[in-house]
């Protein structure tokens, strides 16, 4: 290539009216200017005008305007010498909502087919910030490694737009539903909350109302999956109703989970488990219940687009150890039960933070040291200043493992861990602080524009309540039960989660969300008993009632 593909190689062309100062609605003009600039660049940008955002799907207005664009189209097309590609896209939506916009490339080295990038992992799919590296590798040069975006990548196909415009449709439907499940998430929680004070405050004559109170706990904790299942049908299949499947959904599974007695909290570790296998199974498969799932992520949003999202990371952890902590609690051979549980944190491990699949090296920072702590704990450890210098090597050691797969990949398809390490040891350690500075400003941005954060008050609220009522949780929690161990460590898994998570408080909430209905539950159970509340009538407590840290049958 020459000298004008490397610096300044562009030229800026304008047609439509609104587009700029040199502006021409004659498309033969505008050919001619198009055969001017490639005279004198080799990129050549064309701005074709903007539809009116606000003109309706069928007004005149807006035919006009498209029709305008589609004759500047075809004269640049007929300008552009036999070696040339032409990209065209839109880089805001044709109206006050936010959509999926077409992209479409043509010319050599281009086949028939779907268009997508690393940055995305999803066919079909790319983003604006990939399109300025894509510019500078069509004409020759190495995008700089500090540019934004990957390249585009080329896949030969029969592409199907019906599944390109469900992509939007399912992030349209996600986009307004996800506030009004949101808060009525967040509504559940204040009524359970307060009904289970008022309980447990009450001496006599609230059986039937624990009953109650102990099905709105299991339904709280039923929600992360119901959300994740509920996605296996398309979101804009459900035409504005999916909120009534969801709530459907979520009553079966709390249903299903209330037939299990094995223990007082036998029907949380069920949604626990649940959880636990529909999240590894799905990121493992490639993540399809992620996209435009409430508590997944979205294109239109484009927080991320592959492997496992932050929300999904925080009900991954906390459902992850409110299960195995329970498993240990019931199970009579500790030991057998303690390989499982290192078992099942490997596995959890690999899945939220391998770069082919979670991609999330939050998952490594949260999951790990909470993990090592946690198995050390169970396994008769007390928590000291060694078990913690432990945990930190061994996060250290596998984020060293991590980084060290990812350099070894080529560059245009590492992951997020990958570009910090690579780009870190190019800046000595700049882009690490950069990455630091920009995680805290966006924490505290989460915290104060988000929902979540009145979830999470909910549920301090409650369980400091919990703590006046029972100092330091002695009667439900005795010292050195499994139990114990599990609530201490989703404490620390919310407050990690906070720290080393650009989703910030949204992460810290979901684990609560668990917290609080493994906190709740036991604290419901001791109730029940003090007021000789008979086993019949209420379904969700077993035929003998298991102590904290009783061995199972």
């Amino acid at each position: 290539m020459d000298g004008r593909g490397a610096v300044g190689a562009a030229w800026m062309v304008s047609a439509g009216a609104g587009s700029g100062d040199a502006t021409s609605t004659d498309t033969g003009a505008v050919g001619l200017a198009v055969q001017r600039a490639l005279g004198r660049a080799d990129v050549v940008f064309v701005d074709a005008g903007q539809i009116p955002p606000n003109a309706p799907q069928t007004s005149e207005p807006r035919r006009e305007a498209v029709g305008a664009a589609d004759g500047v189209l075809g004269a640049v097309a007929a300008q552009l010498p036999p070696t040339a590609r032409l990209m065209v896209l839109s880089v805001v939506p044709p109206g006050t909502a936010w959509h999926l916009e077409p992209v479409v490339v043509v010319g050599p080295g281009v086949p028939h087919g779907y268009v997508d990038s690393p940055s995305t992992r999803r066919l079909g799919l790319v983003t604006l910030t990939d399109v300025a590296p894509e510019i500078v590798r069509s004409v020759g040069a190495t995008p700089p490694a500090a540019m934004i975006g990957r390249p585009f990548r080329y896949r030969p196909a029969n592409p199907s737009l019906d599944r390109l415009a469900g992509l939007d449709r399912d992030g349209r439907a996600r986009a307004t539903s996800y506030f009004p499940i949101a808060l009525g998430f967040v509504v559940l929680h204040g009524v359970v909350y307060l009904l289970a004070a008022w309980v447990l405050a009450r001496r006599r004559g609230a059986g039937r109302i624990i009953t109650v109170v102990r099905y709105g706990l299991l339904a709280i904790a039923a929600f992360p999956v119901a959300t994740f299942l509920l996605r296996i049908v398309p979101p804009a299949s459900w035409h504005g109703w999916g909120w009534l499947a969801f709530v459907g959904l979520d009553a079966a599974l709390v249903a299903a989970a209330a037939r299990a007695r094995f223990h007082v909290l036998a029907s949380l570790f069920v949604l626990s488990a649940l959880t636990v296998v529909v999240l590894v199974a799905d990121v493992a498969t490639g993540a399809r219940l992620q996209v435009n799932s409430i508590l997944g992520y979205s294109p239109l949003t484009a927080d991320r687009f592959y492997g496992i999202g932050g929300t999904a990371l925080g009900v991954l952890v906390a459902s992850t150890l409110v299960a195995t902590t329970i498993y240990v609690d019931w199970s009579r051979r500790r030991r057998d039960a303690l390989r499982w549980v290192g078992a099942a944190f490997l596995v959890v491990v690999v899945v939220a933070g391998a770069s082919v699949l979670g991609a999330k090296v939050g998952s490594i920072l949260t999951m790990v040291p909470v993990f090592v702590v946690t198995l050390a704990a169970l396994a008769g450890v007390r928590l000291s200043w060694r078990t913690i210098a432990v945990a930190v090597g061994v996060t250290i050691a596998v984020l060293a493992i991590a980084g060290a797969v990812e350099l070894l990949r080529p560059a245009a398809t590492r992951s997020h861990l990958g570009e910090l390490v690579g780009s870190g040891a190019s800046s000595g350690g700049g882009s690490v602080v950069t990455v630091i500075l920009r995680k805290a400003s966006t924490d505290v941005r989460v915290f104060l524009e988000t929902v979540w954060s009145w979830l999470a008050l909910i549920v301090t609220l409650f369980l400091a309540y919990l703590l006046v009522r029972d100092h330091r949780f002695l009667r439900l929690l005795p010292h050195g039960s499994p139990l114990r161990v599990g609530a201490l460590a989703l404490v620390g898994a919310g407050v990690l989660g906070l720290l080393v998570n650009d989703t910030g408080i949204i992460i810290t909430s979901l684990v609560l969300v668990y917290l609080g209905p493994f906190l709740g539950l036991l604290a419901l159970d001791a109730a029940d008993r003090r007021q000789d509340v008979s086993a019949p009538t209420d379904s969700l407590r077993p035929a003998m009632t298991l102590a904290a840290g009783s061995p199972g049958p």
